[in-house]
């Protein structure tokens, strides 16, 4: 539940639940019910869904809220070439008030890879990598999300021009190791116990695998 509707998972004594639900209150929600939906050229296609298209449905949205998209090119595109991207966004103010935001943009594309690793913004990159490695150890992907987390370390190592990124790169060690080093830990145990059956996860997996997929821009951004 608490992934579904962007919610947040802890472990608290009974005796400090008056705590823990005062400091969950304390960030206010901004919206509910929000969806975000993103369109790309044709020429590109979301790898959620193999199209153009993507929607997420994020629920509610707090100051802490931060989403991203992965996409790939799946027909021949020229170089430098700008390609046309539209986030719509529909969600319900505090006040009741149903709002739908659209935004277009125009963003450049290259085949030069040694050029856009001059240039890559670090935090988005790590965000989004530890938030869909977190996606596949909610389903059990586990070696697949480690090989997320390692290329996107050496991604990050080839574009560290900056002081900025530097410690940009030191922020996403510290919140993947997290991620990682609770990876290994269960699959340590599964390989003794056995495999769990789909979907079961005990509250320390939950609370990890929630707050990981939930990973905020601020976490990584210097």
């Amino acid at each position: 539940m608490a992934d579904k509707t962007s919610g947040v998972v802890d472990i608290a004594n009974p005796i400090d639940l008056s705590k823990v639900v005062t400091n969950v209150m304390s960030k206010p929600i901004l919206a509910t019910g929000v969806t975000c939906t993103v369109i790309a050229n044709k020429k590109l296609a979301f790898l959620d869904t193999n199209s153009n298209k993507s929607l997420a449905e994020i629920g509610n949205v707090t100051a802490d809220t931060d989403i991203t998209f992965k996409y790939k090119a799946c027909k021949p595109i020229l170089p430098e070439k700008m390609k046309k991207f539209q986030v719509r966004l529909s969600y319900s103010r505090p006040d009741g008030a149903q709002v739908v935001r659209v935004v277009t943009k125009e963003l450049p594309v290259t085949d030069d890879r040694e050029k856009i690793e001059e240039k890559i913004n670090s935090a988005i990159i790590a965000m989004n990598a530890v938030q869909h490695s977190a996606g596949m150890a909610q389903r059990g992907q586990y070696k697949e999300a480690r090989i997320n987390l390692i290329s996107t370390m050496r991604i990050l190592q080839r574009g560290m021009r900056s002081r900025a990124n530097q410690r940009e790169y030191i922020n996403f060690i510290v919140q993947s190791e997290k991620l990682d080093g609770f990876m290994r830990q269960v699959q340590a145990q599964e390989a003794v116990f056995g495999g769990a059956p789909a979907g079961v996860r005990d509250d320390s997996a939950a609370k990890n695998i929630v707050q990981m997929k939930q990973a905020c821009y601020s976490l990584f951004h210097s």
